[in-house]
């Protein structure tokens, strides 16, 4: 078939193959190469089912995102389409649906964030500070008790305030007098015999309470109706501390086992009707350091409540 174009200079309807105008002589090879050569540059490969999506643009992918890293999540929701199927249709999630995980994710990172801000100002740590209730050292001088500390307040460790042994790198304090300090509670003092034995208006409590090298109070806590104090017992390097709870009312002091891991590294918690500590393990120096590192690894929890000391949930009792 015959097709005809017209002259790019008159008009004049000439064959397409034309290369001049018969009538004018103006010339047509370039109007129609570029006629001829005009095609499409590039054809973009169309979407039409989900086997032509991406696997990482899956909807099941990016759910397993949101539950596992919320950022990867964000990246891809933001960088391209999520696809999925609806009713045999193919479809891609919405941006309002986009936005809810970018809202999911910020209200994470601010309530994580509170939260650590909440632990840190609320958590009572403190390398206990201690006050000696041994017999004085010096004839004749009987010390002034120190308060209990106060949370938040700075306190003399005691190792500012005893004398320690070359030998052991313990405190060394032999009894050398009968004068004693006193713990003051609401309902009278505990105070230290030249024995290091604890006693409550003179009287050692049952079942009694002896220091090894020396005993030093930790603080004092109202509990209910009753004063409790902290004590600890100063050992030797095998075991340089234990402890125990003494519960002192109008009418008596009584005293929990002894417990702790030999450590004297605690951390104290006053809660509203108890007491937790938690430590460290303990193994001497005598032991590989391999075993060291070990022990400090564990937690230990004791927790005082209710007249009642447990360990890690379980009851301490004189066996344990």
């Amino acid at each position: 078939m015959t097709t005809f174009v017209h002259c790019r200079g008159c008009g004049h309807k000439i064959h397409e193959s034309a290369t001049t105008c018969p009538q004018c002589g103006a010339p047509q090879q370039f109007a129609n190469q570029q006629i001829d050569t005009a095609q499409p540059a590039t054809t973009a490969k169309l979407i039409t089912s989900i086997e032509d999506t991406p696997w990482f643009r899956r909807r099941w992918f990016f759910v397993v995102c949101v539950l596992i890293f919320i950022p990867a999540a964000l990246l891809i929701a933001f960088t391209g389409d999520v696809y999925y199927l609806h009713k045999g249709e193919l479809k891609t999630l919405a941006k309002k649906d986009r936005n809810f995980i970018l809202v999911l994710f910020i209200c994470l990172v601010v309530v994580n964030v509170f939260r650590g801000v909440v632990d840190t100002s609320t958590t009572e740590t403190f390398q206990p500070a201690v006050q000696v209730i041994t017999p004085a050292t010096i004839q004749g001088s009987v010390p002034v008790a120190t308060p209990a500390p106060t949370a938040g307040q700075s306190v003399q460790p005691e190792s500012a305030i005893v004398e320690k042994s070359t030998d052991t790198n313990t405190a060394a304090l032999t009894p050398s007098v009968t004068n004693a300090q006193n713990i003051s509670t609401r309902f009278g003092g505990l105070s230290v015999n030249a024995e290091n034995v604890l006693l409550y208006k003179n009287h050692p409590l049952n079942p009694s309470v002896v220091g090894n090298n020396s005993l030093s109070a930790i603080g004092t806590y109202q509990i209910g109706n009753g004063d409790v104090v902290l004590i600890q017992d100063n050992g030797g390097s095998a075991c340089p501390a234990l402890y125990y709870f003494v519960t002192v009312t109008a009418s008596s002091a009584k005293a929990t086992p002894s417990f702790g891991t030999c450590t004297d590294l605690i951390e104290v918690k006053k809660l509203i009707d108890s007491i937790s500590i938690s430590m460290p393990g303990f193994v001497g120096s005598f032991e590989s350091e391999q075993d060291q590192k070990n022990s400090m690894k564990e937690k230990h929890i004791f927790i005082f409540k209710d007249n009642v000391l447990t360990e890690d949930g379980k009851v301490v009792t004189s066996s344990n």
